[in-house]
Parts: C-alpha cells; sequence; structure tokens
C-alpha cells in the first residue's frame, strides 16, 4: 500500500507481544495498517513477534514498524546497532518503517537499504511539551524530505486552541504525504480535524491502553474518520 495525498488511514498501535498475541482477523475492520513498536519488544520476544507479524501480514493487513529513540517517547533504551539489528530483522514483513528526523544520520545506510527494498520510510519528530512554532515544523519538515521521506510525521503536546491552529497552517503548507497528531487534552479532536486537513496516518491505540497521551482506540477514530470528509 503506498501512501497517496488525500488518502486517511487509520493506523492501530501496539506496544507489546501480549496485545499483539490477541489480535486476530475478526479485527482487522477496526484499522487500515498495524503498528508494531519494536521499541517496547523485549530481544527475547523478537523471534515470537516476527511470526506474529507475519500472520497479520497474511490477512493482508499491512505492517508498520516503528523503532523510537528513548529521547522521543521511546519505550527501552535501545543504541542505534541494536534498533538497525531489528530493522533489518523485520524488512522483510514491512510495509512502513518510522524513526525520527533526528536519528536518520546515524543510520541513514540501513534506513536506505530497506527504503530501496519497497518499504515507505515515515521520519518523525515528537515533542511531548510543548507544540513547536510553525516556523520550527516547516524546518523539521524540510529535512525530513531532504532525507528523502515518504511520509512526515509529528506528533506535538497541544496546551491551546492555538496549538491547532498552528498545526492546521502547517498542513496547509505542506504538499507531500504528512502525518500530524496531537497529544494531550486535546488531542481526541486535534487527530480528527488533522485527518480532515489530509494527515494520512492517524494513530488509535489496540488493547487496553493509549501508546500516546489522549489516544483514541483505533475503532472510535476510524468511525469518527469515516464520518467526516476531507477540508479542501
Amino acid at each position: 500500500m503506498n501512501i497517496k495525498e488525500k488518502s486517511r488511514y487509520t493506523v492501530g498501535s501496539v506496544s507489546d507481544i501480549h496485545t499483539l498475541n490477541n489480535i486476530d482477523s475478526d479485527m482487522t475492520p477496526e484499522f487500515d495498517i498495524l503498528e508494531v513498536r519494536l521499541d517496547g519488544i523485549d530481544e527475547e520476544d523478537l523471534a515470537t513477534v516476527f511470526n506474529l507479524c507475519l500472520r497479520v501480514k497474511s490477512w493482508g493487513v499491512p505492517l508498520l514498524i516503528t523503532l523510537r529513540d528513548i529521547s522521543e517517547g521511546g519505550i527501552h533504551k535501545l543504541s542505534y546497532e541494536e534498533r538497525e539489528q531489528r530493522i533489518l530483522q523485520f524488512a522483510e514483513v514491512s510495509s512502513y518503517l518510522d524513526v525520527e528526523i533526528a536519528s536518520f544520520e546515524a543510520m541513514s545506510s540501513t534506513l536506505r537499504k530497506v527504503q530501496e527494498s519497497g518499504v515507505q520510510l515515515i521520519l518523525s519528530y515528537h515533542n511531548f511539551e510543548k507544540t513547536d512554532s510553525i516556523e520550527f515544523l516547516e524546518t523539521k519538515y524540510q529535512q525530513a524530505i531532504n532525507y528523502g521521506a515518504d511520509i512526515t510525521k509529528f506528533a506535538l503536546m497541544h496546551q491551546s486552541v492555538d496549538d491547532i491552529t498552528t498545526c492546521s497552517s502547517f498542513m496547509r503548507s505542506v504538499d507531500t504525504p504528512l502525518s500530524v497528531m496531537g497529544m494531550g487534552d486535546l488531542a481526541p479532536v486535534s487527530r480528527v480535524l488533522y485527518s480532515q486537513l489530509g494527515s494520512v496516518l492517524n494513530y488509535g491505540y489496540l488493547g487496553n491502553a493509549p501508546t500516546a497521551p489522549g489516544q483514541w482506540s483505533a475503532a472510535q477514530l476510524k468511525t469518527a474518520i469515516a464520518n467526516t470528509q476531507l477540508i479542501e
């Protein structure tokens, strides 16, 4: 599945082996893409998780593999080398790979290799304290584009409606596939709005616990998106 402008996909996110193991084919209507947070998986569970990913892939569900650095919300502290090993190990089951913009240069050889194999590269930026200025977001976006990102993703803590205005204005200035989400108390309303403004990947959780502050469940988010239209 190649992401196109004006696509709006719901990503169901899991960060532990137990939730992943409990996903069955009857749940696939709840999400379009499954995100597996490999930064949340223990080393001894990787082989089992790989087989679980193969099972999900056999249902025709695209897999998004995320390896988040702890500085931007990663669950386990992993070195660049450990993250690269996991990226290569899971490349054959991945349709998408998400790492931070800030980590690209340190892992560029591996990321380009995986991207050349057909995996779409998501380069992301997270701020769990505030929403940055539109000028800062535009600079980070351009950096990601220069690195060759297929999709650029921003997850930002929202403290006020002004933060939603900032992100809305930023989204209207961008003409390549973009994923934007708010975190915190304003997260639910912001995530539906940003899907209307063209956010291509919209994240909700599977299981019992959100993987980011203020996240909807995937089923709730997919229903909300289905009941709204793109804002041109």
